[in-house]
Order: C-alpha cells, then sequence, then structure tokens
C-alpha cells in the first residue's frame, strides 16, 4: 500500500499542531514584552529646605541616592544670599525671608560641594556636602 505524501504531510502538521496547542495550555503563551525585574524604579523624591544667614547654612550635609529626585528650598534670612550646587546650578538670588528652589536628579555618586557664590560669602563659611550615594 502507497501513501500520498500530501496526507503523511497533513498528518504531521496536525501532530504539530496538537503539539504546540498542548505546549500553549500547559505552560501558557511565553510574554516576551515583560520587564519585569528589568523596569527603573521610579526616582524617590527627597526635599530640602535649607536657610542661609549670616554667612552659613542650617545644613551643612545633605545626603541622596543616585537617581533621587532633590527638591532643595532655599531662604535667605537676612541679606542677599543663592545657594550653587556643583554640577547642579544655583537658586535665585534671595534676601529677607525670600526662597527659591533648585530641583535635579542626582545621576552620579559622588561628593559636591554646595555654596553662596555671592561675593565672599563661600570663603566666610557658606559651604556645605551633597553627598550622592550609589
Amino acid at each position: 500500500m502507497r501513501v500520498n505524501p500530501s496526507t503523511v504531510y497533513l498528518i504531521v502538521g496536525i501532530i504539530i499542531a496538537i503539539a504546540v496547542s498542548a505546549f500553549v495550555y500547559y505552560w501558557g503563551v511565553p510574554n516576551y514584552t515583560t520587564t519585569k525585574g528589568l523596569t527603573p524604579e521610579q526616582p524617590i523624591l527627597r526635599s530640602f529646605t535649607i536657610h542661609g544667614s549670616s554667612y552659613e547654612f542650617d545644613t551643612s550635609r545633605i545626603v541622596v541616592k543616585k537617581d533621587d529626585a532633590v527638591k532643595i528650598e532655599f531662604i535667605s534670612d537676612d541679606t542677599s544670599h543663592n545657594l550653587c550646587i556643583e554640577g547642579y546650578g544655583c537658586t535665585q538670588l534671595v534676601s529677607g525671608g525670600a526662597s527659591s528652589v533648585l530641583s535635579f536628579v542626582a545621576k552620579d555618586a559622588g561628593i559636591y560641594s554646595f555654596y553662596c557664590n555671592v561675593d565672599s560669602h563661600r570663603q566666610q563659611g557658606m559651604e556645605g556636602q551633597l553627598i550622592v550615594e550609589q
């Protein structure tokens, strides 16, 4: 008895279809678009308020984690001051209780100076450290 080749192909196709159906039924369809374990976490917002007066800041050290979103409200309690952070910018110049905000994402771990860049205020003591930890 001679079997027609198209019949063989049909039977093999049915066997493959049944095998694939059984696999999908038992293990489910693989999800290749999943990002479980790979999605970046939302940055954590770290808010600080720093007062400046008489050539000093009321806070001399800020510690955050790499990739944190950082918001610093700077308030000058007397004459004109600002707050600058190396690599991240400066607040506006403010005085007499006014405030200005500096916001950024801490992208690189390290130690960065913050200071007032008005005249010689930094040299007179208006300086501190931003520490970005891994």
